[in-house]
């Protein structure tokens, strides 16, 4: 008879044919009427983000009965990410946010996709001789490396989807979304008054009751979360119950301002500014945070007779802290950080009161802030400074990890103010889905970090049926 051995060889797949997975990602977005202006282009350029390719080096086939490397074994013979997975238009200190968690979802999946498992089989190296592990922060190069034509790859289609938040979000789309993202914040902010406008409520409520209907639907974020965002009194008290004890990544101290709130009744105003130890000057802040024009309104009291007269109701009043004139903008996206230098508001010497031929100068934050000559002051000296630790997304970490915990949110924002009197860090104003306007291909990253926040939510869905 004829051997037929060989004629089964010739019909078995050859190793070397690219191995491609497509996912389709649909993220819905409602946008109040002041953030879809800004977000309308942000859409329409995610939108063309049809693809996030990811590339690996082949690697040697692991049949289903080879039981010789574990799947810990399998985890620890990946190479470093950053160079395993590039994803295109992103640079490579977001890349390694494609991580052991993204694979380990991808193999979850592979159980009930034999597309998948082909896909993960390339990923997958035999256990080395050298037995060693790579952490996802390393940078090694692999060892052998296939031409990009012959690699494995993971083709994720993302589409966004406009969402009225008057009506049902199920009718309006022809599949269960994968994920929904929102900055109702005009409607949140009704949510917590008093007097909510009961179609206010009913738009976030429907953000809410989709999520109960679909549980596998990630929300960014939850607007119980959002809320706390819309007080500046709730802000500060969980700044300053989550920072206690936190410091930066080389060890420097991080606090919020000293603050006093006060409502209608301010006749009690200097026994409490005495209380809290604050001190001329003060910046006053609105409670309201955000969703009104009036949230930005702000008044830096610098003599004592805007103590008397000039500090409204219903206000914040912090500390004012010499920090030479810049302030750092944080921008958070999930384990995405980004930093970038602002100009801020300028010293004031310690005798403004003094000095000053003002008692208050008010001003707006959308706008440019004020300068010494608004005070009536010619100058003021920055203080000396020792030499300062750059402020690196990789040295805030700790801050982020920290915030993101007590406010339990994935996309915010917050600026960072060094004084220059005690080199020590403070947190201020944390805000909902800021504008992320200084960060380079925004839309691109956006779309990026969305499908993988998709891919980490199927990856607990799936964990979670296996259970």
């Amino acid at each position: 008879m004829p051997n037929n051995d060989d004629d089964n060889d010739s019909r078995t797949e050859p190793q070397d044919q690219e191995v491609e997975t497509n996912i389709s990602v649909v993220v819905g977005y409602a946008f109040g009427p002041k953030k879809m202006k800004s977000m309308g282009f942000v859409m329409a350029e995610a939108s063309r983000a049809e693809f996030v390719m990811v590339e690996a080096p082949r690697a040697e086939v692991i049949s289903e009965e080879d039981d010789s490397c574990d799947e810990h074994q399998h985890f620890q013979c990946l190479v470093a990410p950053q160079t395993v997975f590039p994803v295109l238009g992103i640079e490579k200190s977001i890349q390694s946010s494609l991580t052991t968690e993204s694979l380990r979802c991808l193999e979850k999946a592979s159980k009930k996709s034999s597309n998948l498992k082909g896909f993960l089989r390339h990923f997958w190296s035999t256990c080395s001789s050298n037995g060693g592990s790579v952490t996802e922060t390393a940078s090694s190069t692999p060892t052998t490396c296939a031409p990009i034509a012959s690699r494995p790859r993971l083709s994720i289609q993302i589409s966004f989807v406009p969402l009225d938040p008057n009506s049902p979000f199920e009718d309006q789309c022809g599949r269960d979304l994968d994920l929904i993202l929102h900055k109702l914040t005009e409607d949140i902010l009704s949510c917590t008054l008093g007097n909510c406008d009961p179609l206010a409520r009913a738009r976030v409520e429907r953000l809410s009751q989709y999520q109960r209907n679909h549980p596998n639907c990630c929300m960014l974020d939850d607007p119980k979360n959002v809320m706390t965002l819309m007080s500046r009194s709730d802000i500060a008290m969980r700044l300053h119950i989550c920072l206690k004890g936190v410091t930066t990544a080389n060890g420097i101290v991080v606090h919020a301002p000293k603050y006093i709130v006060i409502k209608e009744d301010t006749s009690q105003l200097r026994k409490q500014l005495s209380s809290a130890g604050l001190t001329l000057p003060l910046i006053v802040k609105p409670l309201v945070a955000a969703g009104t024009k009036q949230s930005h309104h702000m008044t830096i009291a610098v003599k004592e007779s805007a103590i008397l007269n000039g500090i409204p109701s219903n206000s914040l009043i912090q500390e004012y802290v010499n920090h030479n004139q810049k302030l750092y903008k944080v921008y958070v996206m999930g384990t995405r950080v980004h930093v970038y230098e602002r100009a801020s508001l300028p010293n004031l010497p310690a005798d403004v009161a003094e000095k000053a031929s003002t008692d208050l100068v008010k001003f707006d934050s959308q706008h440019p802030y004020p300068q010494l000559k608004d005070f009536g002051i010619s100058s003021c000296n920055k203080s000396p400074m020792t030499r300062l630790m750059p402020v690196t997304p990789d040295e805030v970490m700790p801050l982020v990890v920290s915030l993101k915990r007590a406010f339990g949110l994935e996309l915010f924002g917050f600026d960072i103010l060094i004084s220059s009197d005690h080199n020590e860090w403070l947190v201020v104003d944390v805000n909902y889905f800021p504008s992320y306007k200084e960060v380079p291909d925004f839309p691109q990253q956006l779309a990026n970090y969305l499908a993988q926040r998709v891919l980490r939510q199927r990856c607990q869905n799936m964990e979670s049926s296996y259970n």
